[in-house]
């Protein structure tokens, strides 16, 4: 699921991608097919999603049949053979809101009961979201490159200090490519309001994409190297963290999780010590730190699960 807005006009897909096709890769423009699209915001989407249940319902109890005299398909099989369909969700946390119950009880993480206020601290119990497709709470995933994209949002606004940094980043980033009109637009000029949005870490208000972050990364010691101390091994560190993010399965075969484990840790000692003050870290931040390690163990491949081609063709 995806929404974007393009010329003043807002719109919103949901699309089907085959994951294990020998055809096309999975982040192949080929394998993603259209199956929803309207004009309107996110939250709509329940005015048009309740006609997919029954399908997607039938879809996992029953699989599909393919009948080789009469489906026109590349399967090398010779016989009639029915195919098990395993189903998974991938969106943003934004999106996935307004198919389930992932903020009920001012919850937002898809594994546990932490609440927004408090996730310094953290959830204490395992908690199983439900959703409106009836897909499996354990195929409920967040789209890696969006988490991506957010968490370097979220970093990078801690390291704007003061106008000096502010002006310093800004002018080398304008230097680079994709970064061309890029401004750091502050949302407030309320004091209140400017108080309450650097405690939640919102007080600057724009967007990276993941051009922006391969840019951002290949020049990080040259984008960075103002900032304190602390600042930037924080940013040092997330470089490392999110190599994983987009490890293959035959990489992963070679790699320890002890390692990412352990980077975690340094990480998550960084941005607690940053952030002690406000109680609080960014949604994707803490599902990093907190649930990522067992959703590899218990998927493997994390680059199958993002909606990098579906924002493309979007």
């Amino acid at each position: 699921m995806d929404g974007r807005t393009i010329e003043n006009l807002r719109t919103v897909i949901v699309t089907l991608i085959i994951l294990n096709l020998n055809t096309f890769g999975t982040q192949e423009r080929e394998c993603v097919f259209l199956i929803l699209l309207y004009i309107g915001e996110e939250f709509d989407i329940i005015k048009y999603i309740n006609n997919l249940q029954n399908e997607v319902k039938q879809l996992m109890e029953n699989g599909i049949e393919i009948i080789i005299k009469e489906n026109e398909a590349t399967l090398f099989i010779k016989e009639n053979t029915k195919f098990k369909i395993n189903i998974f969700w991938i969106s943003n946390l934004c999106s996935l809101q307004y198919v389930s119950n992932l903020r009920i009880n001012g919850c937002f993480c898809i594994k546990c009961n932490c609440k927004k206020g408090n996730s310094l601290i953290g959830g204490t119990e395992f908690r199983e979201i439900t959703h409106i497709l009836l897909i499996p709470f354990k195929n409920i995933l967040i789209c890696i490159l969006h988490l991506d994209e957010c968490i370097f949002e979220y970093l990078l606004k801690m390291c704007l200090l003061n106008k000096e940094i502010e002006n310093d980043i800004l002018n080398k980033l304008y230097k680079l490519p994709t970064f061309f009109k890029f401004i750091f637009q502050q949302k407030s000029n309320d004091k209140d309001n400017i108080k309450q949005n650097i405690l939640q870490n919102t007080d600057y208000q724009f967007m990276l994409i993941g051009l922006n972050l391969k840019v951002l990364f290949s020049n990080s010691k040259y984008i960075f190297n103002k900032l304190p101390l602390k600042q930037q091994q924080l940013i040092e560190k997330y470089k490392e963290i999110r190599e994983w993010l987009y490890y293959d399965n035959n990489i992963l075969k070679t790699k320890e999780l002890n390692d990412l484990e352990k980077l975690i840790n340094e990480f998550k000692l960084l941005i607690h010590d940053l952030r002690s003050d406000t109680g609080n870290i960014g949604d994707y931040i803490y599902i990093l730190i907190q649930h990522i390690i067992p959703i590899i163990k218990e998927i493997s491949n994390l680059l199958l699960f993002s909606n990098q081609t579906v924002k493309a063709l979007h």
